[in-house]
């Protein structure tokens, strides 16, 4: 519709002129067709489109005046207009994705702070000539052991051994000596976080060595060892006494 008024009216045409005569047949015929507003605007486009050609320079906008325009059009006729402050469904989905990845990022940088460090290490420990593969883990205490001259204070360490010939051992060893004497049945006092205090039966190295110790009932202390995040046992040190270390077994991996 607004294609058809493209054509300029000369400024100096008289209304008696056939061409005005023209004109206002035209507006008769359109009259009852259309309603009044478009009228209206039709005769706002008419004087705009003079009036702009009687400035030096002036050009018509035709995007600002079809702007114009279409508003009261589409109220005239009965429409309804759409908000144009509604985020499109692209940029909905963009934002939803946006979301749902920083949300994830922060639920795996949350799993990640959750996750105890581990102290153990892991070494192996391989036989060539039988084929078979000894698996060792060693964790040391949070703190020292008093021990008698020459040696000094120092962390003990926690040893887990895996190996063909007679499977799982739990270790206990220092640079220095224990007193703990699997004939007389002696015992060692173990707690695990803030269970009651436990007995473990010990044993001293079939060689002789009195800088180590065995725990008794490998099985049953592996598995609360596995569950624990704090384990505490008194050590019999030799002219030293009992002697308290704390380890922290989170994060063990053994099968």
């Amino acid at each position: 519709m607004l294609t058809g008024w493209t054509a300029r009216r000369p400024a100096g045409n008289a209304s008696g002129s056939p061409r005005a005569e023209h004109y206002q047949s035209s507006k008769v015929q359109r009259r009852g067709k259309v309603p009044w507003v478009v009228e209206l605007l039709f005769r706002f486009l008419k004087i705009y489109q003079v009036k702009a050609q009687r400035i030096k320079g002036a050009v018509l906008n035709k995007q600002v005046l079809i702007a114009v325009l279409c508003a009261p059009l589409i109220v005239a006729c009965g429409g309804t207009t759409t908000p144009t402050n509604e985020p499109t469904s692209d940029a909905s989905s963009s934002q939803q994705t946006s979301s749902h990845q920083t949300n994830l990022e922060h639920s795996e940088a949350v799993e990640a702070d959750s996750v105890p460090a581990s102290g153990w290490t892991y070494t192996e420990d391989k036989d060539e000539m039988r084929g078979t593969t000894t698996k060792f883990a060693f964790l040391e205490s949070e703190n020292d052991v008093g021990v008698s001259w020459p040696y000094t204070p120092q962390p003990a360490r926690l040893v887990l051994r895996d190996r063909p010939l007679d499977g799982l051992s739990i270790i206990v060893q220092i640079d220095g000596q224990f007193t703990c004497n699997s004939y007389d049945d002696d015992q060692l006092a173990v707690k695990f976080d803030e269970g009651t205090i436990e007995s473990y039966s010990c044993a001293e190295p079939d060689g002789g060595g009195t800088g180590a110790l065995f725990i008794r009932s490998q099985s049953k202390f592996l598995q609360k060892l596995k569950e624990a995040e704090k384990v505490v046992i008194e050590l019999p040190v030799y002219e030293a006494g009992p002697q308290q270390v704390t380890f922290r077994p989170m994060g063990l991996v053994w099968e």
